[in-house]
């Protein structure tokens, strides 16, 4: 029998029902030693597993046994039964000859026959969804494009109106953690003591300060890996390089916390899929420790954004990979991935000329794929369909954070692919969650599915619509975040009473209303003939008065009409475009509505 893994052994002792029959790559194929085979340390024949729950150890076992091929095995994660099977490529040769073996077709159908397996399927390489770019253009034109100035003026992400953390994971190759313009909005796990070696918060990840590596099974979110073209330090850059603090660029979201999870692995022996899978499942395990304990553990993770994908590929092949969105969802998490950079019609093996792409073509409702324009709002090179790519983001010439221990020593990088679209689209889902009326926020945790279909209905119905995108997308259209704000703002108005005052007082019995609100610069400002006589504000996002009016001590206004024994008044302002708050205030009484000028 071959030498156990020291980390596999350690889980034998641990868990009784851990099936951990696994062979080193330096003594493999112990169990076949008599064969005398010759064997390198290429195992592209890997399938990822879940097996039943009535399967039993020496069940498995046997199987893997049954397959007659040197075969290691590696546990993924025991709540979800996943593990990958490793075995050796079809033909070796050895000091006994050349010894065929069983191809990994054989095995795939003899693994799936057996009935021990919910699903069984290869596990494919994985590309990251970058292009080579343009690097003449150094400048950020995607938040005049996309509005966000207009939002910045309202949020900038951070907390939510509950004054929650607000997280987004970004499953890439880990990112420059030591960044000027990152590392303020990087993750902490507050309840884990980093490089103690112990578990402190029991959530079954040691010293995970900052996130996972999920291909590798530490908690080294920045590896050699992150270096080699800076990748997932761009994508964690367009999300959230941290705004106003005059260095570098800004990213959509300026405060909100980034958890990165480690798909890509360091060395050739590591599996990027499964790599993919441990981070979707730390994700869960993190998002639904927060809920069961009262907000004490885990993260507040809102969205995860996957800026990485496998070409050509379809859901049959990708069972595993894709049913894990939808366990991301039960626990009120979106999904947000870059389409394939080729420029093909995505869709299924039944369509005419359409190309695989996973994950586009995973069908969880909680998923949303994106594909690429640019500063002319024309489609780039990048996967387009009708039915399931939802929404195009400019992804060209993308101006974000590069890691500062490349050399030469270069902090910026322009770059173009739909890796920089879609954490535009993760930006614009969390800068939702941070401004949010409370009756939202609390709809998130009664009835995700709800509250998604209506994150669903603002972010596809608040796309500027184009010819270009008619058939290209789903919503026919390009990322607007001011659209898709505004939406959820008025979607507030109506359904949280709260969501406009700033300030409550007890006692007050106010009369103080605006209409129309929105308005398109001319708006009124109603009052009952009590507050007639007090003082009227107005200030701006920043605090600035662009408006003050003091009556006390004179009746300056003329009654409008009369509503039942109360005269109202009715005084017309002109403004420009803004947020901005009508204060009226008497004898110490203060109420506060929040106006809106396009």
């Amino acid at each position: 029998m071959s030498v156990f893994r020291k980390s596999v052994f350690f889980l034998l002792l641990v868990c009784s029902k851990c099936f951990v029959q696994a062979q080193t790559w330096n003594n493999f194929p112990q169990k076949y030693k008599k064969d005398g085979i010759s064997v390198s340390l290429n195992h592209d024949n890997t399938f990822i597993l879940q097996y039943t729950t009535a399967a039993t150890h020496s069940q498995l076992l046997k199987s893997f046994q049954d397959l007659h091929v040197p075969f290691e095995i590696e546990l993924i994660d025991t709540t979800w039964r996943i593990l990958s099977l490793h075995t050796q490529n079809d033909t070796h040769y050895g000091i006994f000859g050349t010894i065929v073996l069983p191809n990994k077709n054989a095995v795939f159908e003899q693994l799936k026959t057996s009935g021990l397996f919910d699903h069984v399927q290869y596990s494919h390489p994985i590309q990251k969804r970058k292009v080579p770019n343009d690097p003449n253009l150094f400048k950020q034109y995607q938040p005049d494009l996309l509005k966000l100035y207009n939002v910045w003026e309202n949020t900038v992400g951070g907390t939510n109106r509950y004054g929650d953390t607000i997280v987004v994971a970004i499953v890439d190759d880990g990112f420059d953690t030591a960044h000027v313009d990152l590392k303020d909005n990087l993750f902490h796990n507050w309840n884990e003591i980093p490089n103690n070696g112990i578990d402190d918060d029991d959530n079954g990840y040691v010293d995970d300060a900052h996130g996972w590596n999920g291909v590798e099974n530490n908690p080294y979110v920045f590896t050699s890996a992150s270096l080699v073209d800076g990748h997932g330090t761009m994508v964690a850059g367009v999300f959230g390089a941290k705004g106003n603090n005059g260095k570098g660029v800004a990213g959509v979201n300026w405060n909100t916390k980034i958890m990165p999870l480690v798909y890509y692995p360091s060395t050739a022996q590591g599996d990027a899929e499964q790599g993919i899978i441990q981070s979707m499942i730390y994700a869960y395990k993190m998002k639904k420790l927060y809920r069961s304990s009262n907000k004490a553990k885990g993260a507040n993770i809102v969205a995860v954004n996957m800026s990485l994908g496998s070409d050509n590929a379809f859901p049959e092949d990708y069972p595993i990979w894709c049913s894990l969105y939808d366990s991301l969802g039960s626990v009120g998490i979106i999904s947000i991935s870059s389409a394939t950079n080729r420029n093909v019609m995505v869709g299924m093996k039944g369509d005419t000329m359409a190309f695989g792409d996973i994950p586009t073509l995973c069908a969880s409702k909680y998923l949303f794929s994106v594909n690429s324009s640019d500063n002319l709002d024309q489609h780039t090179s990048s996967g387009y369909s009708s039915k399931y790519v939802d929404l195009a983001a400019p992804g060209d010439n993308a101006f974000s954070t590069y890691p500062t221990s490349k050399l030469p020593a270069n902090p910026y990088k322009l770059e173009s692919g739909t890796s920089f679209a879609s954490p535009l689209v993760a930006g614009a889902i969390s800068l939702i969650n941070a401004s949010a009326c409370k009756v939202f926020i609390d709809l998130t945790e009664a009835n995700f599915d709800s509250a998604f279909g209506l994150y669903r209905y603002w972010l596809l119905n608040g796309v500027d619509k184009s010819d270009e995108f008619k058939n290209l997308t789903v919503s026919g259209g390009r990322l607007n975040v001011l659209t898709m704000w505004q939406q959820m703002d008025s979607w507030c108005w109506r359904n949280d009473k709260a969501y406009t005052s700033l300030k409550k007082v007890k006692g007050t019995n106010t009369f103080l209303s605006i209409y129309p609100n929105p308005s398109d610069g001319k708006f009124n400002i109603v009052l009952n003939e009590n507050e007639a006589q007090g003082k009227i504000s107005i200030t701006n996002v920043l605090g600035e008065e662009v408006f003050f009016k003091d009556f006390e001590g004179q009746n300056a206004f003329q009654p409008s009409f009369k509503l039942g024994n109360s005269l109202i008044y009715v005084v017309s302002i002109y403004h420009s475009p803004g947020t901005y708050f009508v204060k009226h205030e008497k004898n110490g009484v203060l109420s506060v509505k929040k106006l809106i000028i396009q």
